[in-house]
């Protein structure tokens, strides 16, 4: 098409939203509404998924808890760790305590280890050194960002956000994983233990064996021998982990999609009234030579402008959504939880936003470029 014409169609087609400013701003906030709605919601699914199969596949190779425990729960003796270790499949077998405190009133994962499990977990610094001594913790990643830490700095860590808490060194930081860990810090087991009152208690046990090979028969050992034990293998958890929240995602984007459904009903509908409101001004148009692709182009381009405007609220409102959840949900439930954006889930939905506008306004766009010229100018 030529590109005096697509220029003529986009000065006339905003013109047109300019003079119906509250109509245009209803229907934009229409198609915003949907898009914030898809962009939020699969954007903390994403984190969600990520922090899951991420802590799950960046620790350990097995994990040992009790059956249908949640790794919150310190239910398990300390001494299970020596009876674990002389399985001759074990290479090393670590305690671990995790518990949901607060640094410097923030929400974090407490992890409490002890030198083999922290050599299990093989995760890397990328400044500092590990714990050492009591009074010492290694902050995640992207707490350490959103705290402002540097190594050497001293912060408060508390059994609830309304106590004092006691002071702990920074000695290290995490290098970034996307998972949970991020959010994690790192004690003495001993320590964390006496913080929470649960002296001689741990979570699980993590594992690394001499051989993968040897995983079903080292499984099948342990629950034989202890039947309120589980050996979980982390890596089939991820996986599972992940299928459920790739059927969530799902979910989400329909529920998402009548969102946008109600949006681009809103763009035809204006599209419609913009058409029947300006039918002499195409009856007059078309007398001076202007032909039905023309028209056709004017009010497409009016309804993908406002598609694409829609959807450039919509990201943003999205945006904002998806950040206010990840900071009121590790509040209300008290587990962190990212909100992850990519660069697709910030361009598509715009892109969709715009061809949703097109969609929307090809019926009632194609019907005022039908229009005679004759009647067009005699329309009331």
């Amino acid at each position: 098409m030529d590109t005096k014409v697509m220029r003529l169609a986009i000065t006339i087609a905003a013109r047109s939203l300019k003079r119906r400013r509250f109509r245009s701003a209803l229907t934009l906030i229409g198609v915003a509404v949907g898009m914030s709605t898809v962009v939020a919601l699969t954007a903390v699914a994403l984190g969600a998924r990520e922090a899951a199969v991420g802590v799950l596949t960046q620790t350990t190779d097995f994990m040992v808890m009790p059956r249908g425990g949640s790794e919150f729960q310190a239910e398990l003796p300390e001494s299970l760790v020596k009876h674990i270790r002389l399985y001759p499949e074990v290479e090393m077998a670590g305690p671990v305590l995790s518990q949901m405190l607060y640094l410097e009133k923030e929400p974090a994962w407490a992890m409490g280890v002890t030198d083999e499990s922290a050599d299990i977990t093989r995760l890397s610094l990328v400044e500092g050194r590990r714990v050492e001594e009591r009074g010492e913790i290694v902050v995640g990643y992207t707490l350490a960002q959103d705290l402002g830490v540097k190594v050497g700095d001293v912060l408060r860590l508390s059994v609830s956000p309304d106590e004092p808490g006691t002071p702990m060194k920074v000695v290290g930081i995490l290098e970034p994983t996307g998972g949970v860990t991020d959010m994690a810090v790192y004690l003495s087991l001993s320590e964390l233990q006496e913080m929470v009152g649960k002296k001689g208690k741990i979570s699980m046990i993590m594992i690394r064996l001499k051989d993968p090979r040897l995983a079903d028969q080292f499984k099948a050992r342990v629950e034989e021998r202890y039947p309120d034990l589980e050996v979980y293998d982390t890596k089939q958890i991820a996986e599972n982990v992940g299928r459920v929240l790739d059927m969530m995602n799902s979910l989400i984007l329909a529920i998402g999609g009548i969102s946008l459904l109600v949006g681009g009903l809103g763009v035809m509908n204006t599209t419609m009234v913009s058409v029947l409101e300006r039918t002499r001004e195409i009856g007059v148009m078309k007398a001076i030579g202007a032909k039905r692709s023309h028209i056709l182009t004017i009010f497409l381009m009016e309804s993908f402008i406002l598609g694409m405007m829609g959807g450039v609220i919509g990201v943003l409102g999205g945006a904002a959504l998806a950040k206010l959840a990840s900071t009121l949900i590790p509040k209300m439930v008290g587990f962190p939880l990212p909100a992850k954006l990519t660069w697709w889930l910030i361009v598509s939905p715009i892109l969709f936003a715009g061809l949703l506008g097109v969609v929307a306004g090809f019926y009632p766009s194609w019907r005022g470029a039908s229009v005679r010229p004759m009647e067009a100018i005699r329309y009331e």
